[in-house]
C-alpha cells in the first residue's frame, strides 16, 4: 500500500470518528505557492524559488483549542532551476494531504505541526527561453511521492456562521527526490499562503 492511499485512509479514519462526535469543520482554501528543490552533491545547477497556486478542501477535527485538520489540495509549484547559465521553469502539479496536529489560542490564532504528502500528478511541463515541453517523472529525474515536515500559523475570523482564515505553511521535504546519480540529492523546500472559508 503507497503512501497516498495511507494518507487518505488516515485522513478518512479521523473524519469518520469525529463526524459522530460533532466536532467537523469544512473549508474551502486557495492561495499562492513559493518553492524550490534544494539539489545537494551538484556543483553545476543553482535552483531558486518559483510561484505557483494551490486551491482545495479542509477538514478541522478539535475541541478545547486542540484539534486536527487535513483535507485534499490541489496545487502547482514551479520551482526554477538553472544549468550553465540557461534558466528552466518546472511547472509540477501534484495531489497534497496535510496531516497537521494543530493548537488554537482564543479562537483567533493558530499554530500547527504535521506532515504533508504529496504525489505529483501529470506531465511535467519544462519552460526554458518561452519554449514550452512536457516530459514524464522519470525523464526528469523526480519521483512522483513526497513526504515533507509541515508547519503552519494562521488566523481565524468568526462571523455568523462561517470563519474566515488566512495562514502561512511552510514545509522541508524529507525524500530525496532525485532518481539521478547516488551523490546528487533534491529535497522540496517552500511556503503556501492561504484563504479560505470554514463552514
Amino acid at each position: 500500500m503507497n503512501c497516498f492511499r495511507i494518507s487518505a485512509l488516515v485522513a478518512l479514519f479521523v473524519f469518520s470518528s469525529a463526524k459522530a462526535n460533532a466536532l467537523v469543520d469544512f473549508g474551502v482554501k486557495g492561495g499562492l505557492t513559493n518553492t524550490r528543490y534544494s539539489l545537494f552533491g551538484d556543483t553545476s545547477s543553482e535552483t531558486s524559488f518559483g510561484s505557483g497556486y494551490t486551491v482545495g478542501m479542509s477538514l478541522d477535527i478539535g475541541a478545547l483549542g486542540l484539534g486536527f485538520e487535513t483535507g485534499l489540495y490541489y496545487a502547482r509549484r514551479s520551482p526554477i532551476l538553472s544549468v550553465a547559465g540557461v534558466e528552466s521553469t518546472y511547472q509540477i502539479d501534484s495531489l497534497e494531504i496535510p496531516l497537521l496536529f494543530r493548537q488554537r489560542f482564543a479562537g483567533l490564532i493558530q499554530t500547527g505541526v504535521g506532515l504533508l504528502y504529496r504525489r505529483m500528478v501529470n506531465p511535467i511541463a519544462l519552460n526554458t527561453y518561452g519554449f514550452e515541453a512536457n516530459f514524464d517523472h522519470e525523464t526528469v529525474g523526480l519521483r512522483r511521492n513526497d513526504m515533507a515536515l509541515l508547519v503552519q500559523l494562521g488566523l481565524r475570523m468568526p462571523l455568523a456562521l462561517i470563519a474566515l482564515t488566512a495562514e502561512l505553511r511552510g514545509f522541508i521535504g524529507l525524500n530525496d527526490l532525485s532518481t539521478e546519480q547516488s551523490w546528487v540529492s533534491s529535497h522540496s523546500v517552500g511556503g503556501d499562503v492561504l484563504f479560505g472559508v470554514v463552514f
